[in-house]
């Protein structure tokens, strides 16, 4: 269940256009990609916490048990902010290839395609 609110925040991050308009307010897709990377960090020592108190709990828990609210709830965030990072790894990286191709003078060629769907032209 994790990894599909991971995929469906990246799907709803990506498909409703939100990191062209965040990198103009952000001042950048440099800054987009930093806070990306840090988001990251912080979604992979939260799912470290996550583990430690599970294994915690699990091991004063009856066999029968289901793991408590705050767990599953911090988990569905941890997702969500890994679903936040994971937007931004998969689109910054083609608007980049098709800034550079233009500056270049180079023809975008297929790039234009997969980046007309993730950010929008400035």
């Amino acid at each position: 269940m994790g990894m599909m609110v991971n995929s469906l925040v990246l799907v709803l991050v990506v498909a409703l256009l939100a990191i062209g308009p965040l990198t103009r307010v952000m001042g950048g897709m440099k800054n987009v990609w930093g806070v990306a990377n840090f988001l990251l960090a912080g979604g992979l020592i939260g799912v470290a916490v996550i583990m430690k108190k599970a294994e915690k709990w699990w091991s004063i828990a009856p066999a029968d048990s289901i793991f408590p609210l705050g767990i599953m709830s911090s988990t569905w965030v941890v997702y969500f902010v890994l679903g936040l990072s994971l937007a931004a790894t998969y689109s910054i990286p083609f608007d980049m290839a098709t800034i550079y191709c233009s500056i270049d003078g180079g023809g975008q060629g297929n790039v234009i395609i997969i980046n007309m769907y993730l950010i929008p032209k400035k």
